[in-house]
């Protein structure tokens, strides 16, 4: 006879004085980047199995917090790329080739996201702009001019809820190359796990398919759901993760990967801006 496994993590820390969820009803740990939900979280160091030359040191978590543990998958999927630009010729007034696409797009990074839904709660990609591979390197990979984005928003009315955006704009010859890539290097970092491997979801009425994927992040022996959605065009690619109390407990499998997808879209919506406004 088999011993019964104990359930996985603590209780979901309250709120603001908020509902306590029990224990025997989570599956799954705390949402990443809840403060307080572990007194010692781990240091997430940098991916050195990266596939392209990495142009961007991993960031240490900013608070000694959960948000860590996005912080290092978002730095994961950038190094993965190789391609994250530094600024070094200007997009304005690019044009296109017989190789790379003209450059019309950009992502900007609103103070709000989701008519209101989420706010700003820390932009990077200034930080991620300091280091980076060279530009004929970056072209090597299929990328011009590339610019990176790092934003994560809170619920603005939601508690322990989080909305990241990792991506990049510039002039990309493979728009499925940008976007498979940053949704492969976010699995590279230590502790995660494919659970639901990269597929493409068009919710219905989408005018375009995303590509999502379900990862299972392991920390200090508690487990937590995390999964995403990326786009990628001739100009921009992103990918967009959704972290609740309620998705990080849920099975990978019982996610509702059509419900990310329609969120990645709106974002996609909010964030692509022509170059020239």
């Amino acid at each position: 006879m088999t011993t019964p496994q104990p359930p996985y993590g603590p209780p979901f820390p309250p709120q603001g004085g908020g509902q306590q969820f029990p224990s025997q009803q989570q599956p799954y740990g705390p949402v990443p980047g809840t403060p307080g939900a572990y007194a010692h979280p781990p240091q997430y160091p940098h991916p050195h199995a990266a596939p392209y030359p990495a142009p961007y040191p991993v960031m240490p978590p900013p608070r000694r917090n959960r948000t860590g543990l996005v912080v290092g998958i978002v730095a994961a999927g950038l190094v993965a790329l190789g391609v994250i630009g530094a600024g070094a010729r200007s997009l304005a007034g690019a044009s296109g080739s017989a190789s790379f696409p003209a450059a019309e797009y950009k992502l900007s990074v609103p103070k709000t996201l989701l008519d209101g839904q989420y706010e700003l709660q820390s932009d990077e990609s200034a930080e991620a702009k300091e280091e980076a591979a060279s530009e004929r390197a970056r072209e090597a990979r299929g990328a011009r001019n590339s610019q990176p984005v790092i934003a994560q928003y809170a619920g603005a009315s939601a508690a322990g809820t989080t909305l990241t955006v990792t991506g990049l704009y510039g002039q990309f010859k493979d728009t499925g190359v940008s976007r498979d890539g940053l949704l492969s290097g976010a699995t590279k970092e230590e502790g995660v796990a494919t659970a639901v491997a990269a597929k493409d979801v068009r919710p219905a009425g989408a005018e375009m398919a995303v590509r999502c994927q379900v990862l299972v992040v392991t920390d200090e022996g508690v487990k937590s759901t995390m999964p995403m959605c990326a786009w990628g065009d001739a100009n921009t690619a992103a990918w967009v993760a959704v972290i609740t109390p309620e998705i990080v407990r849920q099975t990978p499998q019982s996610v509702d990967l059509e419900s990310v997808a329609r969120t990645t879209l709106k974002v996609r919506t909010e964030m692509r801006r022509p170059l020239d406004k």
